[in-house]
């Protein structure tokens, strides 16, 4: 289990920002289902939208 959790914790944007990943990264980030609950709680913490797609993931998660 950890063999899988631990990667997309790693590239779920928790740890580092996206936009300071490699661009192979940041689509691997894009597609990474623990990408999307982790915007959407950065969104509301920080005060910013989160948007659509955030919320939906999170919500489908």
């Amino acid at each position: 289990m950890n063999l899988v959790l631990m990667p997309m914790w790693l590239l779920s944007g928790s740890v580092f920002p996206a936009s300071e990943a490699a661009g192979w990264m940041r689509v691997v980030i894009a597609i990474n289902p623990l990408s999307w609950p982790t915007d959407a709680l950065r969104g509301s913490v920080l005060g910013e939208p989160a948007g659509v797609f955030a919320w939906a993931g999170a919500a489908a998660f």
